[in-house]
């Protein structure tokens, strides 16, 4: 939160709240009834969790007019942000490992199990292992596989 409000929940009540038409249903945690900022419907419900972070939700339904289903939350944060961007900010990304030419150039030496590993690993920023379990690799490919690198990376 970057208004001049200390408390979350003195942001929801004086900002928020007021701002997106917000009805308070359970005092300090949930207020809903509201015009949703991503697509107007007035099914926006918002809620305090765990008395630090917002739950933004639209609740609008299908219907034969309008056959598109609720708002998916990245949406909505956004267009909240752009309408309180006082009080709002996105959520920053972390930062993308960056590969040099240098380690470029080494994964072309690695073989076909360890190169899928280490690309993977990059790629979806998890740990080798994550990355394994995602690719589906077995045990013993992984094991293999993050031996090639780190000899690799002796090599290098």
């Amino acid at each position: 939160m970057r208004c001049d409000s200390d408390c979350l929940q003195d942001c929801v009540v004086a900002h928020l709240a007021p701002a997106f038409v917000l009805t308070c249903e359970k005092p300090g945690v949930q207020w809903s009834h509201g015009r949703c900022p991503a697509c107007r419907a007035w099914s926006l419900s918002l809620g305090i969790k765990g008395g630090r972070s917002l739950l933004w939700t639209c609740h609008r339904k299908p219907t034969e007019a309008k056959p598109t289903p609720a708002c998916e939350y990245d949406d909505i944060l956004a267009a909240a942000v752009a309408k309180c961007p006082q009080c709002l900010a996105l959520p920053r990304k972390p930062k993308a490992e960056t590969v040099t030419l240098d380690e470029l150039a080494a994964l072309l030496t690695l073989g076909d199990p360890a190169l899928r590993l280490r690309v993977a690993s990059i790629a979806w920023q998890m740990t080798p292992k994550q990355a394994a379990e995602k690719l589906g690799m077995s045990r013993a490919t992984y094991y293999r596989a993050v031996s090639d690198v780190r000899q690799n990376r002796r090599s290098a």
